[in-house]
C-alpha cells in the first residue's frame, strides 16, 4: 500500500438538493504518493480507502467504504 504524503483537511460545504442550508460535502482528503486519493471522508459519514499496489506501478487494487449508520428508536423484543 502506498504511503500518504499529504492531508487535505479543508471542508467543502455545498447546499442540500431542495435544501437551504450548507452541509459538509466533504471533511479530509489524503493523497497516495503519486498524487491519488488514498482516503476520504464525505460529510454523510461516508470513508473510502483507495489502495495501490506499488510493485505495479500503482495501480488501484482496491476500494473500501465504509458508511456509519444510526439505530434511531430501537425497541426490545420479548418481555413488554
Amino acid at each position: 500500500m502506498a504511503t500518504t504524503t499529504s492531508v487535505f483537511s479543508t471542508r467543502y460545504r455545498a447546499k442540500a438538493p431542495g435544501g437551504s442550508n450548507y452541509v459538509k460535502a466533504v471533511i479530509e482528503l489524503q493523497y497516495a504518493p503519486t498524487g491519488a486519493i488514498s482516503y476520504k471522508w464525505l460529510g454523510n459519514g461516508v470513508r473510502t480507502f483507495y489502495t495501490y499496489d506499488e510493485s505495479k506501478l500503482y495501480r488501484l487494487t482496491n476500494i473500501t467504504s465504509i458508511a456509519s449508520t444510526t439505530l434511531i428508536g430501537r425497541r426490545k423484543r420479548g418481555n413488554g
